[in-house]
């Protein structure tokens, strides 16, 4: 920081978000620099693209996904890796989240900006997502605390936002799979999207993913079922 009228960390990141956000096609472009990035700047541009989808901008999508799972796949964002003591912004599981709500925000729009020959892609990142250990619970919290009872239909974990990512991913591959119909099955049923069969069967067993969140995902969800 540079004393009270200086400039901060914080107001040099929002600075970047809001030039990625109103810039995304030149930072996409040259996305690969992220891998080498510190956690805080990484967070920041992915929070920058995010907005930059909301404001209905477009870039291309093949390096930031390639990015995204390159940066998945490494051990330095891994939460095991996490320090024990990191702060929040630059916890590997920041990082896991960021990717988790940016797929969510791009799969949920209509028309997607996702070019459907990057299915194996997305497919990948939503699949490491999906089997990403969670962040500890806070020290002392009970998982079925009475106050995480009434939050859990509004709460947005990394888990949560993947799943609303996978549903509407399989959403986007049945339009594909059926030339743009919304109102019949794709060939097969779900059986024509394995990979989103299998991610929503996993998290059915509380055994696996007791959280209540993902327990109140599905109820929220379950008019789509």
């Amino acid at each position: 920081s540079g004393g009270f009228r200086g400039p901060s960390h914080e107001g040099l990141r929002f600075v970047l978000m809001k030039l990625v956000a109103e810039e995304p096609e030149r930072f996409a472009v040259a996305s690969q620099l992220l891998r080498e990035q510190p956690p805080a700047h990484l967070l920041t541009t992915l929070y920058g693209f995010r907005e930059a989808i909301k404001a209905g901008r477009s870039f291309p999508w093949p390096p930031v996904l390639s990015v995204c799972n390159q940066i998945l796949s490494r051990e330095a964002v891994a939460l095991a890796g996490a320090a024990e003591h990191a702060p929040p912004d630059q916890e590997p599981s920041a990082v896991t989240e960021a990717i988790a709500g940016l797929l969510q925000s791009a799969l949920e729009q209509h028309p997607i900006a996702i070019p459907f020959d990057q299915r194996h892609l997305v497919r990948e990142i939503l699949q490491c997502l999906a089997t990403s250990p969670d962040p500890p619970p806070a020290s002392g919290a009970h998982p079925l605390d009475a106050s995480r009872l009434r939050e859990a239909p509004f709460t947005r974990t990394a888990r949560v936002e993947t799943l609303d990512a996978v549903v509407f991913y399989g959403i986007w591959v049945a339009r594909q799979l059926t030339d743009g119909r919304q109102d019949i099955m794709p060939p097969g049923g779900f059986g024509a999207i394995p990979e989103m069969k299998d991610i929503l069967e996993a998290h059915l067993n509380p055994e696996r993913y007791p959280a209540i969140e993902v327990r109140a995902f599905f109820g929220r969800r379950l008019p789509w079922q």
